[in-house]
Parts: C-alpha cells; structure tokens; sequence
C-alpha cells in the first residue's frame, strides 16, 4: 500500500507558497464508498483553511453521500447531481460552483501525492502564461499496490491537431487558471469528455503545460469511469463532431 506522508510540507510552507492563491478541488463521485475516504484526506492535508472541495455526487446507491458528510470539515461542500446525469454533468455540477483561482479535478478512487498542490502551485507562479497543467500518473491496483507503470510512458505533445485526433488529458491529474472557467461553462449536450474539452479549450485560448512529474497514485479497479477500450469508427467520428461543434460555440 502506498503512503502518502512520508515528506509532507509543512501547512507553514504550503501557505507561503499559496500566498492568496484560492484553490478549488472539483471532485465528482458515484458508488464511491471503498475510496472516496483516502482520497480526500490525501487531498485535504494539503489545503490551506481558505481553500474548498467541492465533491458533486451522482445520485449514490451506496454510502458514499453519508461517508462525506460524517467527514467534519468546513473546506468540504457537497451537493448532489440531480437525476444522476453522469460523469460530465457530473464534473460540470462541480465546477459551476468553485469559487478559487486555480481549479484542480480529481477523481473519487486515486490518491494525491503528498506535494501536488505545492508543485501546481509552484509550476503556475513561475510561469504566468501558462493556463492550463496536467501531470504524469503512477498506476495503482484496487488494493493501491504500484504497477510500476506510468500512465504516460513517454511526454505527450502539446498540440490542438494530435489532440483533437486523440485525446491525451488526463482529468483526474489537470487543473487550470480559474479565469478561463467561463469560457468552459457549460458543457455543450452530449460532450464526449469533459477533460478532453478543456484541455482543447485551453490549447486554442490559453497554453498548456505537461509536468512529467507521478502527482497522482491513478487506481485502476476495473470499476473506473475511463476503461482505455477502444470505441467503433462512428463513435469517433461522432464525438469529434461534437467537440469541433463545442469548440466553436465560444
């Protein structure tokens, strides 16, 4: 099992690194209940006291809703997706609501690594024109044992065309400059991926950057929300449809 306390910062440290920096955690969850605990706790320790999660449940048929509310902490607001629209929906539930100047996406089965915030943090303060990051990822079992595989075995190129053909975001490891969240919101009908959106978003408005750093314990569990399967020739061609068509709407 992987620990994620072993060279903590300090909560001293992490304040003067935040400076006034509001940071918002989007989380969106559903039948959550055997992870969504060790993600946040891996997740609040290193928050300062003016920063939130904002955790959006899809409509839970297991303990998950109880299991956050029984977490006694005021950083932490939980809402419900209505009718349990799904993971974009989801994730847009979310984000309508975080009020920070960076906003981080996180899934409800991973585990942050103990200095994600502060390297964020860190990456987006040394470079201003930088609006959008998303990091590499140490692939995990359910039982949270290492793959020793990384998520992105070689650095994916940042440009619209490769990946608009091929989606190379990983959501659960992004966050972006919250003054571009308007030009996100909402999410057009139908949209294949939220993170994929974003990302694209970002590349035509603003400037992504890769840190080819592990800054997330990615658990695979056969349960996830993103399997890695392939989809048919007019289910690609349909969502690439959509995501021009979302793409162009700003």
């Amino acid at each position: 099992m992987y620990s994620i306390c072993k060279n903590t910062v300090s909560f001293a440290e992490i304040l003067i690194m935040k400076v006034s920096c509001k940071v918002s955690v989007c989380l969106a969850c559903y039948n959550g209940e055997n992870y969504i605990e060790e993600q946040l706790n891996s997740i609040l320790v290193q928050l300062a006291p003016n920063d939130e999660v904002i955790i959006s449940d899809d409509c839970s048929t297991d303990n998950t809703f109880q299991i956050v509310k029984g977490i006694k902490d005021s950083r932490i607001t939980l809402v419900q997706n209505k009718n349990g629209k799904g993971v974009i929906q989801n994730f847009e539930n979310a984000l309508s609501k975080a009020s920070g100047d960076i906003v981080f996406l996180a899934d409800q089965d991973d585990i942050w690594h103990e200095d994600k915030v502060s390297t964020i943090l860190d990456y987006f303060k040394e470079n201003k024109a930088i609006t959008c990051v998303f990091s590499n990822a140490l692939i995990i079992d359910k039982e949270g044992v290492s793959t020793n595989t990384l998520f992105f075995p070689s650095t994916p190129k940042i440009d619209l065309f490769n990946l608009f053909i091929k989606n190379k975001f990983l959501g659960c490891t992004m966050a972006f400059r919250a003054n571009n969240q308007l030009r996100i919101l909402p999410f057009s009908k139908n949209l294949p991926m939220h993170d994929w959106f974003i990302g694209l978003r970002h590349v035509l408005k603003g400037k992504v950057a890769f840190i080819n750093e592990n800054l997330i314990y990615y658990r695979r569990h056969g349960q996830n929300v993103t399997t890695g399967k392939s989809a048919n020739l007019m289910t690609i061609l349909k969502w690439r449809f959509i995501m021009l068509k979302s793409l162009v709407k700003f």
